[in-house]
């Protein structure tokens, strides 16, 4: 039998393996507990580095940090539209009355 290298799963019946113990590599706890810095870049260039080897590596931790990345796209997006509240207000209040029309 051969020793785990950390954490295992299984991902629709294929087996996932966390890279916890390899040389340089660091456990999938870790890099959850890190990946918002590392999304906004608040990290030295090695552990940056060593992050996103890990997420390149690891089928178990990659899917997480492209929801994180999306749900980061998405908010920053929403901020930029809501941007002119003046706008926003006059999009709400046509919408209202659309929706009051449409009631008629």
């Amino acid at each position: 039998m051969t020793p785990s290298t950390g954490p295992s799963d299984t991902n629709n019946g294929e087996q996932v393996n966390c890279t916890k113990g390899q040389s340089g590599m660091l456990d999938c706890e870790s890099v959850m507990q890190q990946l918002w810095d590392y999304l906004d870049q608040q990290l030295t260039p090695d552990r940056m580095q060593a992050i996103h080897k890990h997420l390149d590596d690891c089928q178990r931790c990659r899917p997480q940090a492209e929801f994180r990345q999306a749900f980061e796209r998405t908010v920053a997006s929403a901020r930029e539209d809501a941007g002119d509240m003046d706008a926003l207000r006059e999009r709400i209040r046509l919408a209202l009355r659309m929706a009051d029309r449409s009631i008629e």
